[in-house]
Formats: structure tokens, sequence, C-alpha cells
């Protein structure tokens, strides 16, 4: 694992990397979350590190880097481990801003359980992680019982959630840990990743 204080040097300068998700509604006006990063200064200034278009983007844990602002962003997401290129981008007037997948990292170091788990909703397409919640929960509730500590829905919704988001992020950075191990072989001459 990553070991990550949330302080990144960018530019020469010391600085805390910040995430947060932001609230955009899709075609059919559902409300989805949006990764967005920025940087904040020990003099106060942030600077945001993600555009957005006002759209939901489809990929889970996908974000656009805002080079238009940040030209030399994509060699610092990639050589923190932070974000890794997935080959797609979106185009704004003479822009063209690259697709970034957040590492399931620091999704885990920057996001609560809870935030994960409102972000992971938004993916839900098929009603599975909601059926799964519905399951376990009452599993839970039902154990509480039996073992004679009977527990509040609202605790049990909070365990299950983390155990849920946590199982997931596991089985994320498992998968992510082979991607990166082939994404720097092929890009050990282009970065400098030690």
């Amino acid at each position: 694992m990553i070991d990550f204080d949330k302080k990144v040097t960018y530019q020469g300068e010391e600085c805390i990397l910040k995430g947060y998700f932001y609230e955009v509604r899709d075609f059919i006006n559902t409300e989805k979350l949006l990764i967005a990063l920025e940087l904040e200064f020990p003099d106060g200034e942030s600077n945001r590190l993600t555009v957005s278009f006002g759209e939901f983007v489809g990929q889970y844990g996908a974000f656009f880097a805002d080079i238009n602002n940040n030209p030399d962003i994509c060699k610092f997401l990639e050589e923190n481990e932070i974000a890794f290129p997935i080959g797609a981008s979106k185009t704004s007037g003479f822009v063209t801003y690259p697709a970034y997948r957040l590492s399931p990292y620091m999704m885990e170091a920057l996001y609560s359980m809870e935030d994960v788990w409102k972000y992971k909703l938004c993916y839900d397409f098929d009603g599975s992680l909601n059926d799964l919640y519905e399951e376990n929960l009452k599993t839970t509730l039902k154990n509480a019982e039996i073992k004679g500590n009977p527990l509040e829905v609202e605790d049990a919704s909070v365990m299950v959630i983390h155990d849920i988001v946590y199982d997931a992020l596991d089985r994320e950075i498992e998968s992510f840990n082979e991607f990166l191990e082939h994404w720097k072989a092929d890009h050990d001459n282009d970065l400098n990743l030690d």
C-alpha cells in the first residue's frame, strides 16, 4: 500500500492534496457525483486539478485532468501514483482534457467511507449494490440480536456500508496493483517512478 499523508510537492512547493465530490445531474435528472481534486498551498491558495463539464463521467473513478490551468498535471498524477490515464478525453474549446482514473489508494485516503459509498451507488446501474446492502443489513441486525447485542438500524447501516466499501476497495486495490505493475513496466522509460 502507498504510504500517503496527503502532502505532496507540486512545482517545487509542498502542499496538501484534497479530494471531494460534487454533484451533477445525468440525462434523466438523477443526481451523480464527480471526483474533484485540488491542491491547497500553505498561503491558503488552492489549485483545482480536475475539470467538470457539468456531466456525469461514465467510468468509475474517472475524472478529467485540468491541463489548461495545470499543463504538467498529467506527469504529477502519474509520478505520485494518484491517477492513471484511461485513454479517453474530452475537448472543450481548443483544449483536449485527458481522462484519468483515481487510484483506489487515493480513493481510500482522500474520501470517507460514507462518501465512497454514495459515489459507488452512482455506478450501481443494476441495483446489485443496494441488494447486497439490504441483505447484509438484515443479517447484521439478526446476528446482533441473536448474540444479545441488538443494534440500532443506523449503527448497523454504518457497519454494513464500511464492510462493503472496504471489501470493494480491497478488490480494486488488488486489481490496481496488477495494473500498476504492467503500467510501470510499459512506462519505465517515460517517468522516474522509483
